[in-house]
C-alpha cells in the first residue's frame, strides 16, 4: 500500500458526487477512513452502513474506498495537487441487499459517473475563466494603479500649489498683519497726541482762565484805585474850589474893605 505522510498537518478537499448534488469540504489529511464516512453521513443526512463510496485510481478506473488502506491509496494519488483534491461518486445503498454480493446491487449510475466529468470539466473551466478574471483583475489593478499613481502626483503637485498658496497668503497676512500693528501703533500715537493736545488745550484754557482772572482783578483793583483817586482828586478840587471860594470871598470882602477904608481916607482927606 502506498503511503502518505502523516504528520505534516497538510488538508485536502474532499469532492464528493452524489447524482446532481456536489459538494465540497476540506479535510485533514490525517484522517482516518471511518472519519472520513462519519462526515459523509453527516453531510448527506445518511446511515454510514448505507454508504458505499468510489474514486478514480491510476488507470482512471472507478475503485472502491472502503478502508483505510484505500484512503492512502487515493490520497498519494492526489498529494501533489495544490491544494489536493479527492473525487469521491458517492451511492446510497438499499438496505435490503446490503449484505449480498450480487453485483448489481451495486451498478452505478452512469449518470453520476458522467456528472462527476461534468463537474471536473466545469471546475476546469471555472479555474480557467478565474485565471482569466485574475488576468483581468491584475490589468484592471495596474490601470487603476497607474491611474491613481497619476492623480496622486496630479493631487501632490495641486498640494504643492495650494501649500506654496497658502505660504504667499500667510506671509501676506504677516505683511497685513506688520502693517495693521504699524497702523495701529500711529492710531495709537495719534490719540496720545491727541489726548495730550486736549489736555494742553485744558492747561492752556486754565492758564488763560486764571490770567484773565488775575487781570481783571488787577484791572478791578486799578480801577478802584482810579475811582478812588479821580474821587480824591475830584474831592481836592471841591476842597480847592471852595478854598479859591473863599479866599475869593475875603478877597472881595478886603476890596470891599480897602474901598471902604481908600472911601474913608479920602471923605477924612477931603474934610
Amino acid at each position: 500500500m502506498a503511503t502518505t505522510d502523516k504528520g505534516s498537518g497538510q488538508m485536502f478537499v474532499l469532492k464528493i458526487v452524489r447524482g446532481d448534488d456536489m459538494r465540497r469540504c476540506p479535510l485533514p489529511i490525517t484522517l482516518s477512513f471511518d472519519d472520513l464516512l462519519q462526515s459523509v453521513a453527516a453531510q448527506f443526512k445518511i446511515e454510514k452502513n448505507r454508504i458505499r463510496l468510489k474514486y478514480y485510481d491510476q488507470a482512471e478506473v472507478l475503485a472502491k474506498l472502503e478502508n483505510d488502506e484505500d484512503l492512502g491509496d487515493a490520497l498519494v494519488l492526489v498529494h501533489k495537487e495544490r491544494p489536493p483534491v479527492l473525487r469521491v461518486l458517492l451511492t446510497e445503498l438499499d438496505m435490503e441487499f446490503v449484505d449480498s454480493d450480487d453485483e448489481a446491487v451495486f451498478v452505478e449510475d452512469e449518470r453520476q459517473v458522467t456528472q462527476l466529468k461534468e463537474f471536473d470539466e466545469l471546475e476546469a473551466r471555472r479555474a480557467q475563466e478565474m485565471q482569466e478574471a485574475e488576468k483581468w483583475r491584475q490589468a484592471v489593478e495596474e490601470a487603476v494603479a497607474k491611474e491613481e499613481e497619476e492623480a496622486q502626483a496630479k493631487a501632490q503637485a495641486q498640494l504643492a500649489e495650494v501649500e506654496a498658496q497658502r505660504r504667499a497668503a500667510v506671509e501676506a497676512l504677516a505683511r497685513l498683519s506688520a502693517e495693521e500693528a504699524e497702523v495701529t501703533a500711529c492710531e495709537a500715537k495719534k490719540q496720545a497726541a491727541q489726548l495730550a493736545l486736549v489736555a494742553l488745550q485744558a492747561q492752556a484754557a486754565k492758564e488763560a482762565e486764571e490770567k484773565r482772572g488775575r487781570l481783571q482783578a488787577e484791572a478791578e483793583a486799578k480801577e478802584a484805585e482810579a475811582m478812588a483817586a479821580a474821587a480824591a482828586a475830584e474831592a481836592a478840587a471841591e476842597a480847592a474850589a471852595a478854598e479859591a471860594s473863599r479866599l475869593e470871598a475875603e478877597a472881595a470882602e478886603a476890596a470891599q474893605a480897602a474901598a471902604a477904608a481908600e472911601v474913608q481916607k479920602q471923605a477924612a482927606e477931603a474934610a
